[in-house]
């Protein structure tokens, strides 16, 4: 065998050892797929999360043995559009229900795999398990709700123990959930990757097959292009991280507001409006994205005003979340949402949320705000009559604009720039 020949060799052992320490080591589900979606070669971690015991058992067989059929077509059309686009899809948040009846949700990542020559031959693609990020978020919607339900019933008088235990067992999950993502991203072991880019770019001089052959040529950009992916899903991964600690702020902000009522005292405090849009926006940033809803901000003024940010989160939440569902009922192509502010006469503010939904009849505008009056099969007519509540607290008022039905609806907010009106009389 030539000098060639035996360098060829060694670069392609050193190539496969490289594989086969990611599939081996990775805390990723990765796999490698051909043209008819039937897996290739998968991570051992990937085995594992199937039921399996060893990479052989998967080889040659697809999502359809695996998950559920809506989940396994979902992921083949994706992987169909790939093959024929040669475009990736990126951090995709999906469902999946293992074998063992488990459910999951995973940040996935697919790219189109390419042989020597540049031909397409299939997919390969990466996905992190982030079910304890969802299953917070999940948790945090559900307590905010009782919360806030409990709490208007009550007459905002007193809150109920149950409600407290409930959003405690949140504050706990949440907590788990943050040191489990920090475990996840401090164990990862992608930046060896990189310096292994280095090393072989460094002494690329008499390696034929790095500079000469079309597949060594790959090897570098490859590992390169794998490493920066790794990246991107880790830098997702603590932007989830940062998204809990807003939820738990937010919690337990709204658990001061309810237990300040009995004691009849002020949460007055300046601050940027701008600040709060932001924060409601990424407390549903999760749910834009499942329900693919583009968010416009229309931000006209940005002023300082002196109230009870918490309280006015929790209308703003309110009111995004309403559109949210006024754009699910409405069968259009694309949902958008509008959120934004501008200062008015009197030293006022206005701030709104619009959106090009199912819209409101007008017979319906002067019921909205009534205790229990809702037009969804699964409400409870408890949320806007909260923020109109909440709003009087501020000394503000809400109102409504929408030309009926398939028109979409505009909620306004008027709140004074500073809060002069006593707790007593709002």
């Amino acid at each position: 065998m030539s000098a060639t020949e035996n360098s060829k060799a060694s670069i392609r052992e050193f190539e496969h050892t490289l594989v086969e320490n990611l599939l081996q080591d990775s805390l990723d589900s990765i796999y490698f797929k051909d043209l008819e979606s039937r897996f290739m070669r998968v991570s051992d971690y990937y085995v594992k999360r199937l039921g399996m015991k060893d990479p052989s058992e998967v080889v040659g067989m697809s999502d359809f043995d695996f998950f559920d059929y809506e989940h396994a077509q979902d992921a083949r059309n994706d992987e169909l559009e790939i093959i024929e686009t040669g475009n990736s899809k990126k951090n995709k948040v999906e469902k999946e229900v293992l074998p063992d009846g488990r459910t999951l949700w995973v940040l996935t990542s697919k790219m189109p795999l390419k042989d020597e020559t540049g031909k397409i031959i299939g997919t390969f693609g990466i996905s992190r398990d982030i079910s304890a990020q969802k299953q917070a978020e999940f948790e945090l919607e559900k307590a905010n709700k009782k919360l806030v339900d409990a709490s208007r019933l009550a007459g905002m008088a007193e809150i109920s123990v149950n409600v407290l235990h409930n959003i405690g067992n949140v504050l706990n999950s949440i907590n788990i959930s943050s040191v489990n993502s920090i475990k996840i991203a401090e164990s990862s072991k992608h930046s060896q990757i990189l310096k292994i880019a280095d090393l072989l770019e460094a002494n690329v001089e008499g390696a034929p097959f790095l500079t000469d052959d079309a597949r060594g040529q790959q090897i570098i950009p490859y590992i390169r292009k794998l490493s920066d992916q790794m990246d991107k899903n880790q830098e997702t991964l603590l932007d989830e991280l940062r998204g809990l600690e807003k939820h738990l702020s937010h919690v337990k902000a709204v658990l001061q507001t309810q237990q300040s009522y009995s004691k009849n005292t002020e949460l007055l405090e300046s601050f940027l409006v701008s600040d709060i849009i932001i924060d409601a926006i990424h407390i549903n940033k999760s749910s834009f994205q499942r329900h693919t809803i583009k968010l416009e901000r229309e931000i006209l003024d940005e002023p300082e005003i002196e109230s009870d940010k918490h309280r006015l989160l929790q209308i703003l939440v309110n009111f995004i979340k309403n559109a949210k569902c006024a754009c699910d009922e409405h069968p259009k192509d694309q949902k958008i949402i509008w959120i934004g502010s501008k200062l008015c006469a009197n030293d006022s503010l206005e701030i709104w949320v619009t959106d090009n939904g199912i819209g409101i009849p007008p017979e319906n505008i002067p019921k909205l705000f009534k205790h229990g009056f809702t037009t969804r099969s699964d409400g409870h007519g408890f949320g806007l009559h909260s923020c109109a509540n909440l709003a009087t607290e501020l000394c503000g008022k809400i109102r409504v604009e929408s030309k009926g039905h398939g028109e979409g609806s505009k909620f306004i907010l008027t709140l004074p720039l500073v809060r002069t009106c006593p707790l007593d009389s709002a």
